[in-house]
């Protein structure tokens, strides 16, 4: 009976965690082990081993630069003899101004970058620390241990 509230218990969280995509706790993320026959009545107990950190998310904002939410978050920066942004587009030729209003002067502002850094192949997000991204080792998969 326990044996069944455990693994009910179990397969709820898992599933909690796996629709949210929210990592449990603020340490970095384990992997739990996925070979077969382990974890149940009258089998071994599963291994676990810790996640390997491959990077943070989001890049750091270059000096000088403002956040623009198109295409997910990108970083832009008007000129120096430029430095006001406008109500333009962040694309447009009238992005950026100068201090002065009246008689002032337009630009278009330049391309810093995206916001996040691209997830490397067979990574998985996690929240933490404004978000990072962890692999599993090898005969693996995420767990919910912290």
């Amino acid at each position: 009976m326990l044996s069944n509230i455990r693994r009910h218990f179990t397969l709820v969280a898992v599933s909690a965690a796996f629709i949210t995509g929210l990592s449990l706790g603020a340490g970095p993320a384990h992997a739990a082990d996925i070979t077969a026959n382990c974890g149940a009545d009258n089998q071994k107990v599963c291994t676990t081993s810790k996640a390997r950190y491959k990077g943070k998310v989001k890049k750091k904002k270059p000096k000088g630069a403002f956040f623009d939410p198109r295409k997910g978050g990108e970083y832009w920066k008007c000129p120096n003899n430029r430095p006001r942004r406008t109500a333009y587009s962040v694309t447009s030729n009238k992005a950026c101004a100068t201090k002065r209003i009246i008689g002032e002067k337009l630009s278009e502002a330049e391309f810093k970058g995206k916001v996040t850094n691209p997830k490397p192949k067979g990574a998985f997000f996690d929240p933490r620390k404004g978000g990072e991204y962890w692999s599993c080792p090898a005969g693996y998969i995420r767990n919910l241990n912290p």
